[in-house]
């Protein structure tokens, strides 16, 4: 949930991609066969069309793709680079002038409007992309040994997009691990989801900037086609941890809630946890809220003391070994390395592990008093 960065190698290297794959399908010869066969393949399907329907095919396929679709095939050939790399800001000013174009191709009805779509995507040739596989290594490929053995491997894929991205959790929930192993005998990758859906934006279903790598409980089944647009946050330029935090809801050691505070009105983060079910969902992490708590009651700052005295302390100072015990990542830079990570870094900032002035004072007056009565049941 913190900002995702695109490493200049993976521009560099999906630029090449779209240039040479893609740029070329914007030949007028090109996309008039791709138009004549969609035709022909939505006429096909019609098993029950009438002679009025039948005719208005042959008559759309005769009349061939508009001048205004020519218009719009120009602006994004002329346009290329940006639409292949360029990012959400960019995206969001070049969608200004595209849209206008892709909307005044003449779509009298949905049928027609379904048709240029199919036409669209098939150009920019994303389930082409989706489908190419990494040249088969001769060890495996984890993360970690990717990038001292990536030189085999030349061709720009969705696996070679997930390795060369580095991200180990899905950043839409953080909760779920994505990490890509490649062997001889076995794969598996991140989804790569497009925050802009496909479906109502086609000329960036190639966008680098609109792939997210996430999880398939986020992508195939909550998101789908949900229409995010500019006005979202969006894991390329906002960090998501900064507009929500998790608090445990203390009634008692036995009951113990999780709950999501909204903590900005910068952007409407509503819509991303609404779509997301992030509330709903993380209420199955109660568990954690509640051993944290525990380890709250147990912790003594005299801990690190005794430890380096015995010589059992490799950390560097009190805040490493700290994080390490309760279990939470020390730098929140790192919430997107850890399933559940942000979880645990609220808990630890809420519960006072971590000192940066967000700590619940009524939660950790409530655990003093039951430590005092804990203490005064045992003299």
């Amino acid at each position: 949930m913190i900002k995702i960065e695109i490493s200049t190698e993976m521009q560099r290297r999906h630029l090449e991609y779209f240039q040479n794959k893609i740029v070329p399908n914007f030949d007028s010869a090109n996309y008039d066969e791709i138009f004549q066969r969609k035709v022909t393949k939505k006429k096909n399907k019609l098993k029950s069309a009438s002679p009025e329907q039948m005719q208005w095919f042959d008559e759309f396929k005769q009349q061939g793709m508009s001048t205004e679709f020519d218009d719009f095939i120009q602006i994004c050939e002329s346009n290329a680079e940006l639409l292949a790399i360029g990012d959400v800001n960019v995206l969001r000013t070049l969608y200004d002038e595209i849209s206008v174009a892709y909307n005044a191709i003449h779509m009298s009805s949905a049928l027609e409007q379904e048709i240029y779509q199919d036409v669209i995507l098939e150009l920019f040739g994303y389930e082409r992309f989706s489908k190419r596989t990494s040249t088969e290594p001769t060890q495996p490929l984890y993360l970690e040994s990717y990038c001292d053995n990536q030189k085999f491997d030349t061709k720009w894929t969705p696996y070679t997009f997930v390795f060369l991205s580095n991200i180990r959790v899905c950043p839409y929930c953080n909760r779920q691990y994505i990490t890509p192993i490649l062997t001889k005998d076995g794969k598996c990758r991140a989804d790569l989801d497009h925050f802009l859906p496909k479906s109502k934006y086609p000329y960036f279903s190639m966008s680098l900037y609109n792939l997210v790598p996430s999880c398939k409980f986020c992508n195939s089944s909550l998101k789908g086609d949900k229409d995010f647009t500019f006005d979202d946050p969006n894991p390329y330029c906002d960090n998501f941890n900064d507009y929500f935090k998790f608090k445990a809801e203390f009634k008692s050691l036995m009951e113990i809630d999780l709950n999501v505070h909204v903590n900005t009105r910068d952007k409407d983060i509503k819509n991303f946890l609404k779509v997301f079910k992030t509330e709903e969902l993380y209420k199955y992490h109660k568990n954690i809220a509640a051993d944290f708590i525990r380890k709250k009651l147990m912790w003594t700052d005299n801990l690190w003391t005794d430890l380096s005295k015995k010589g059992y302390n490799p950390y560097a100072d009190q805040a490493a070994l700290k994080a390490a015990m309760i279990g939470y990542p020390y730098c929140k830079e790192n919430i997107n390395q850890e399933a559940l990570g942000k979880l645990k870094r609220d808990l630890a900032e809420q519960l006072d592990f971590v000192k940066n002035g967000n700590e619940d004072v009524d939660l950790i007056e409530k655990l003093k008093c039951i430590v005092k009565e804990a203490k005064r049941q045992c003299r």
